[in-house]
This record gives C-alpha cells, structure tokens and sequence, in this order.
C-alpha cells in the first residue's frame, strides 16, 4: 500500500491518498473518491463513490465507467474522478464537456 498524509496542502487540510490492490482512495477537505472492495453492488461488483462530509453523493461500478481494460484500482480511481467531474459539468452546463 501506498499512503501519503499532509496537514498542508495549498489550504486543503487532511489530504490523503492511499493506493492498495484491492482499493484506492483520495481524500481532500470533506470529499473521498474511493475504489474498492468496500462498496458493492447486490452481485458485489466493486464501485466507484464519492462521499462528502461521509454521505455518498455519487456512485457508479467500474464496468459503467467504460474502462474494463484498467485493472489497476488507482488507474480505475483516476477515471471514476474524470466521470464525476464531467457529470458536475454536465449538471450545472446543461451539455457535455
């Protein structure tokens, strides 16, 4: 596992990543995007989530993401990010990126 702590970060306190391969998570202020065993579907599909103050605000499962071909939980991490962005865009946009 891989796990970076800093109280100072450009004023996001708390910042964490930790990257296992059975998880991968990155924390900022009040946000966690986590990939992993942790949350499933009722077939136990791992899936992508972000919390906020620790309430899910957001889920998806990898295979919904479009990108099988990453086995890698950071790499499945990074693009579960990348959707959540876009659908924050699309939500306040009206349109696609």
């Amino acid at each position: 596992m891989i796990a970076i702590m800093s109280k100072d970060n450009g004023g996001i306190e708390d910042m964490s990543v930790g990257i296992s391969d059975d998880y991968a998570t990155l924390s900022a202020g009040p946000y966690m995007f986590y990939y992993g065993y942790e949350y499933t579907d009722d077939q136990d599909n791992w899936q992508f989530v972000v919390l906020k103050n620790r309430e899910k605000i957001y889920d998806c499962l990898a295979s919904d993401l479009g990108y099988e071909q990453f086995t890698d939980t950071s790499e499945v991490l990074l693009a579960g990010i990348g959707r959540f962005i876009e659908q924050i865009y699309i939500e306040r946009n009206g349109k696609k990126v």
